[in-house]
C-alpha cells in the first residue's frame, strides 16, 4: 500500500492537534509518576528535618561542652533556637542535648585530675 505525496500532506494538514484521549493518557502518566514520587519526597523532607535538628544539637552540644570543661560554667538545662528547645543533661561521664523528638547527642566529658 503506498501513499501519494499529496494523500500524505493532506493527512498532515488534516491533522488538528492532540485529541482528548492523548491529552487523558499524558495526564494519566503524570498523575502516576506524582504520586509514586510523592512519598519519596516526603520521606526525604522529614529526614532533612531531622538531619538540620542533630546539626543544631551538635552545635549547641559543642557550645555547652566547650563552657562547662574550658571555663567551668555549669551548663543550662535548657536552650531555646528559633522553635525549637533543647534539653541539656549532664551526667556523671557525659553531656548530652536532646531535641524536642527525644533524640539527642552526647559528648563525652574529660577525666578529671
Amino acid at each position: 500500500m503506498s501513499f501519494s505525496l499529496e494523500r500524505v500532506v493532506f493527512i498532515l494538514r488534516k491533522n488538528n492537534g492532540y485529541t482528548l484521549m492523548d491529552a487523558l493518557v499524558g495526564l494519566t502518566i503524570l498523575t502516576t509518576l506524582s504520586i509514586s514520587i510523592l512519598p519519596l519526597y516526603t520521606l526525604l523532607y522529614e529526614k532533612r528535618i531531622i538531619t538540620s535538628q542533630r546539626v543544631e544539637s551538635l552545635t549547641i552540644l559543642d557550645g555547652v561542652w566547650t563552657d562547662y570543661v574550658l571555663l567551668h560554667l555549669p551548663p543550662p538545662t535548657m536552650i531555646e533556637k528559633e522553635t525549637e528547645i533543647y534539653m541539656v543533661d549532664l551526667e556523671h561521664n557525659r553531656l548530652c542535648v536532646k531535641s524536642q523528638n527525644g533524640k539527642g547527642v552526647c559528648r563525652s566529658l574529660p577525666h578529671g585530675p
